[in-house]
């Protein structure tokens, strides 16, 4: 009788489980559909999702994304496993961003650096690919801060020199941006 008490317990938290992880999935759906407008998008927080929604949504990252390809005979694809590989939310994250935003408001001023970047990138590192994951252009992003962080703390540039320091940076040492230090 003992058992049959247990299994019967049992069967009813696995029940009670059950109906909890479909109300997980519903609430997941909801949230993921509720993302889908611009103004719903930036008032949301970094997630693999909202950086979904805000590159699909972006013009300026998709036009981005558009002339880099056209230049380079490259198909554009969206593979957001990027953003996990890449640890991309944790790094906008450990550089101050918590909603997207924030990211919106300072992706838009470094254009020319982000299709600079997108540049050297294509030359050095997809040189032997016929794609372009539209999610490398938030990851593009990413870098800007970290390179001039460590500037930062080695002179007291402009930001168009900065800029053009994280170019040449890219450019000139093989995407190195400690070589530029160690000189």
């Amino acid at each position: 009788m003992e058992i049959k008490r247990k299994l019967n317990r049992l069967a009813a938290n696995l029940e009670i489980l059950d109906e909890e992880f479909e109300d997980i999935r519903y609430g997941i759906a909801l949230y993921n559909s509720s993302i889908d407008k611009s103004e719903k998008i930036l008032k949301t927080d970094i997630n693999k999702d909202s950086i979904v929604a805000y590159v699909n949504n972006s013009h300026l990252l998709g036009e981005l994304a558009e002339s880099i390809a056209g230049k380079y005979n490259f198909t554009i694809t969206k593979d957001a496993n990027l953003i996990s590989q890449q640890k991309l939310i944790t790094k906008l994250n450990f550089q101050g961003y918590q909603y997207i935003h924030e990211l919106d408001a300072d992706i838009i001023k470094p254009q020319e650096l982000l299709k600079s970047i997108g540049d050297v990138m294509s030359e050095r590192i997809y040189y032997d690919t016929s794609t372009l994951n539209l999610y490398s252009t938030i990851l593009w992003f990413s870098f800007i801060p970290v390179v001039k962080n460590l500037i930062a703390g080695h002179s007291g540039s402009s930001e168009e020199v900065l800029d053009s320091v994280i170019l040449d940076t890219f450019k000139n040492n093989n995407m190195s941006i400690f070589n530029i230090f160690s000189k």
